[in-house]
């Protein structure tokens, strides 16, 4: 068994996703054309939102390898939570 969800409610939490980059998108790209820093356009956003992925990687790496189907969610909200 892979999940317990329910394949429309998985669909459902998809789409939320695809909604959110469709509005998210567009407006970063427009906020990163319009800044301009010492070290360029792009690369104070890599910065920054580099450090939210980390603790994402690190549930999915840690999580997954701890063997209880329950300790993967629990440290990946906990990381989902700081970031």
């Amino acid at each position: 068994m892979l999940s317990a969800l329910d394949a429309r409610l998985a669909s459902v939490a998809a789409l939320i996703g695809l909604i959110w980059d469709a509005i998210n998108d567009p407006l970063v790209g427009m906020l990163s054309y319009k800044v301009q820093s010492r070290w360029g356009r792009r690369r104070p956003f890599l910065l920054v939102f580099s450090h939210s992925v980390r603790p994402n990687f690190f549930a999915n790496v840690v999580g997954s390898s701890l063997g209880e189907p329950d300790s993967f969610s629990r440290l990946h909200d906990a990381c989902a939570c700081f970031t």
